[in-house]
């Protein structure tokens, strides 16, 4: 693959306005990863997420942000009691930039 993708968005009306973004994710850094604790896995009302990173986000498994955090607004744990059972993507970034992304299951 080139890396070149079609994407067919169809039943819009006329007036319908689409704003879509995607990230492609080429690599991981085992680095990063290795340095990085996120339990419970699955979890049910937090997560808690053990690391020097500068920003965590966590998205559907959609693609959709639901979730941000930085640095200083992250005091180890992440709620999630308030979102849907299923499966969900957390990036980080390192404070050295590194990024890195785990797969978390939420499950009530």
């Amino acid at each position: 693959s080139d890396g070149t993708f079609t994407y067919v968005v169809q039943g819009l009306t006329a007036d319908a306005a689409l704003d879509v973004q995607f990230t492609v994710i080429t690599a991981i850094d085992a680095t990063a990863d290795n340095q990085v604790r996120i339990y419970p896995n699955p979890a049910n009302v937090f997560v808690r997420v053990e690391g020097d990173l500068s920003v965590v986000r966590l998205y559907n498994i959609s693609g959709a942000l639901l979730k941000m955090y930085r640095q200083h607004e992250l005091n180890g744990s992440i709620a999630v009691g308030d979102l849907p059972s299923g499966l969900y993507l957390l990036k980080y970034v390192s404070n050295s930039g590194k990024e890195g992304v785990r797969k978390l299951l939420i499950k009530h």
